[in-house]
């Protein structure tokens, strides 16, 4: 889960922040709660059925609501030529 947040936020963040360990663990607690793979459950007779793939890992649509305070500004960057000399 580490490495999803690292990814989207960047390598240069604060673990500690309280909105990253707000995020990690209501990340995780979704994660738990999910069964992947499982598409249809019976408690009666117990039957569980699996399909035949189960969702890709990644973040929330909300956990990266949460982190984007956290993630770099976009910047651009200016490409300009100074004449042929500079080419050589």
């Amino acid at each position: 889960m580490d490495a999803l947040i690292r990814d989207y936020c960047g390598s240069r963040y604060d673990e500690d922040a309280p909105g990253i360990r707000a995020v990690l663990c209501a990340e995780v607690i979704r994660w738990l709660a999910v069964q992947p793979g499982v598409v249809r459950e019976r408690t009666g007779d117990l039957e569980v059925e699996f399909g035949s793939a189960a969702a890709a890992q990644q973040l929330s649509p909300a956990a990266k609501s949460g982190l984007r305070r956290y993630r770099p500004a976009m910047r651009s960057l200016s490409l300009v030529r100074e004449g042929r000399a500079a080419l050589r």
